[in-house]
């Protein structure tokens, strides 16, 4: 297992409260308008395409883009 030379206790730890602050209120944010699609992607390739293919799909069928 390889480890980058900065994954300290304190990068990390910096790396979460970066997060806290500034992800996870644009997560939510864009999940109270419903814009923000999960996807497992601890999951084969093949099996994360084909969900993403789908979600893509469904919101597009449900939101066409307009043309100008």
């Amino acid at each position: 297992l390889m480890q980058r030379s900065d994954d300290t206790p304190e990068a990390i730890a910096r790396r979460l409260e970066t997060y806290e602050q500034q992800t996870a209120p644009l997560l939510d944010y864009y999940r109270a308008r419903d814009l923000v699609i999960d996807i497992d992607g601890n999951r084969p390739i093949d099996v994360v395409t084909h969900d993403l293919l789908v979600a893509l799909e469904s919101r597009l069928a449900h939101n066409p883009c307009r043309s100008s």
